[in-house]
């Protein structure tokens, strides 16, 4: 079972997919199909064709048509959402989109003039993914210009933490038990919130642990999941909260959704007082304490959103598998020096990740699907993630894994993620090919 994060802003789109819980997020495929009825006929045509492939487009939020095999933004209400068109399907990162600010949507484009019969290679789509990727980061950049000009005091107000002002709660993180968990689970979650230093680790905010139990991949009823749902917003957005009150609710319909299943992920917008790891008390358990490991990779993505919360001038966006990685290599070292598992386990999860990049050799490409959770792909993005984190961390990396993190997240608030990545292994199209080697060796 995987968990993302969720660190949008809650004014702008988020970037990612512990949010990536995350995680940080379930994708939701969307059917659109169309309307008109398919005329049979045994000869087979131009026409036919044509109208065979068109079955096979998606239907965006904002009513664009998009070929099978786009990937890109969403548009309308679900605009700062990653999707992918496949064989009809829209499938899409589900983050709770706030203010419609077109400012930060990724273009799209509307291919529904374009020939839907002519056949995409692999190449033009590679090239595709990585000209909205860098479409993405451009826009990031350009906002980051426009701010250039402005006099000092303005750009010390957009700059300046929103906590310093909005928030009084101190740092702590808090459990929460919502339902029948079985006190084993509890003990676990206690033990792991127990060995976190929330002082040290920078966070700001209180960080609010909430477990529930699950049946059958069923999570809380209507009415724990409203108790749970209320708490935790009165904690984000305290009143008098200077915000958008339409916002919150995008946010509150996000939570109450979430907790009715066996969802894992992590939510700290910058813009709110306090940071939530969402926990269902899953059954998954390869070794004991296992809600310990989950509880420490959510608390990475809490702490990775922490360094935009705490300098909201700078960037945010992360790869999903780096981000995704990174939190899951974070939470099996943690629990391995906690005594709860060994490197042992590790070693065998890597190998068997290995097999299955071999099996699906175009996600050895870290650039495919890079910015989606991917729970629908046949390798996810945490397990890519995790394999590459690893290889960098025995590489490339002469520190403790802290260390290493606590740098790469803050060249990636004042540069982006590539130079960020770049600053820790050199070229990263070097990086990728040496990957590749690795993997298939």
């Amino acid at each position: 079972m995987f968990g993302c994060s969720s660190n949008a802003n809650i004014e702008e789109s988020g970037q990612q997919l512990k949010q990536l819980d995350e995680p940080q997020k379930e994708i939701t495929p969307k059917q659109q199909l169309d309307s008109e009825t398919i005329k049979e006929d045994t000869e087979i045509s131009d026409d036919q064709n044509q109208k065979d492939q068109k079955l096979k487009s998606c239907k965006l939020s904002g009513g664009e048509l998009v070929d099978d095999g786009w990937i890109g933004k969403d548009t309308g209400s679900n605009y700062c959402n990653q999707c992918k068109c496949m064989n009809g399907a829209l499938a899409c990162t589900k983050m709770a989109c706030l203010d419609n600010d077109s400012s930060v949507k990724a273009p799209v484009r509307d291919v529904s003039q374009q020939d839907d019969s002519k056949a995409k290679s692999e190449e033009d789509e590679r090239k595709k993914d990585d000209e909205e990727r860098k479409e993405i980061e451009e826009d990031e950049r350009k906002k980051e210009e426009a701010n250039q000009p402005e006099s000092n005091s303005k750009k010390d107000v957009k700059n300046k933490p929103f906590y310093e002002n909005n928030c009084s709660l101190k740092p702590e993180i808090i459990l929460k038990v919502y339902g029948d968990v079985e006190q084993h689970k509890i003990e676990s979650a206690q033990k792991a919130i127990d060995n976190l230093d929330i002082v040290s680790s920078g966070i700001k905010v209180p960080v609010y642990v909430l477990l529930w139990e699950v049946n059958e991949e069923r999570g809380l009823d209507e009415q724990n999941a409203e108790l749970l749902t209320d708490f935790i917003i009165s904690k984000f957005f305290p009143p008098p909260w200077p915000g958008d009150e339409g916002s919150v609710e995008h946010v509150r319909e996000d939570i109450y959704g979430k907790v009715q299943k066996e969802s894992i992920t992590a939510d700290y917008y910058p813009k709110s007082c306090a940071a939530g790891m969402f926990i269902a008390a899953t059954n998954v358990s390869d070794f004991k304490n296992y809600i310990g490991k989950v509880i420490f990779n959510e608390y990475h993505h809490v702490w990775d959103g922490s360094f935009y919360a705490n300098s909201p001038g700078g960037f945010k966006q992360n790869p999903a598998w780096l981000g995704e990685g990174m939190a899951e290599y974070d939470g099996i070292k943690k629990a391995i020096a906690m005594g709860w598992t060994d490197q042992n386990y590790l070693n065998k999860q890597i190998s068997q990740i290995k097999s299955k990049l071999i099996n699906n050799s175009d996600y050895i490409d870290l650039d495919k699907d890079s910015f989606i959770a991917c729970d629908h792909c046949p390798v996810h993005s945490l397990e890519r993630g995790i394999v590459a984190v690893d290889y960098i961390i025995s590489n490339y990396i002469k520190t403790d894994f802290d260390t290493f993190a606590n740098k790469y997240y803050l060249d990636l608030n004042k540069f982006g993620w590539e130079k960020a990545l770049s600053n820790a292994v050199g070229d990263y199209e070097v990086f990728k090919n040496s990957f590749k080697q690795y993997v298939l060796k």
